[in-house]
């Protein structure tokens, strides 16, 4: 991680706040898991511990004849770190998308084209994800 130096004050890039924020959301979600587990007595407590262990999905959606959408689901951020995500993938891929709230799936991104590979490694390279969290569906 460096640090940028402006004047006196020495400050974080954005990315590098980005991924610390991840990595602690991640300690959290770890330790409460393990916590919730360790007094589970119901059935519903068991549901929420699995749904901090949810996996990733990445697909692709034909939109027309030759054009195609890339959803990615099941990302457990929250709509501020989502749209940092978002604005480096549209970056990093030289494509556009959006975020889209869906009452089955949660927080969606959408992102133009057939790019799931790319949004694996990136997934796994900037916010350190684990390849068996990830799941691409053709």
């Amino acid at each position: 991680m460096e640090l940028i130096n402006e004047g006196n004050k020495l400050k974080l890039t954005d990315i590098d706040c980005l991924v610390i924020l991840v990595k602690a959301k991640r300690l959290f979600t770890i330790a409460a898991s393990y916590l919730l587990f360790q007094n589970a007595s119901s059935e519903e407590e068991l549901f929420l511990i699995d749904e901090l262990d949810k996996k990733i999905k990445i697909k692709s959606q034909p939109r027309s004849k030759k054009k195609s959408i890339c959803i990615i689901e099941g990302l457990s951020f929250e709509k501020e770190e989502l749209k940092g995500m978002l604005k480096q993938m549209k970056k990093l891929f030289a494509c556009n998308g959006n975020i889209v709230d869906n009452e089955e799936h949660g927080l969606i991104i959408q992102l133009q084209g057939d790019v799931k590979n790319k949004v694996k490694k990136f997934l796994m390279t900037t916010y350190k994800i684990k390849d068996d969290k990830i799941c691409i569906f053709e």
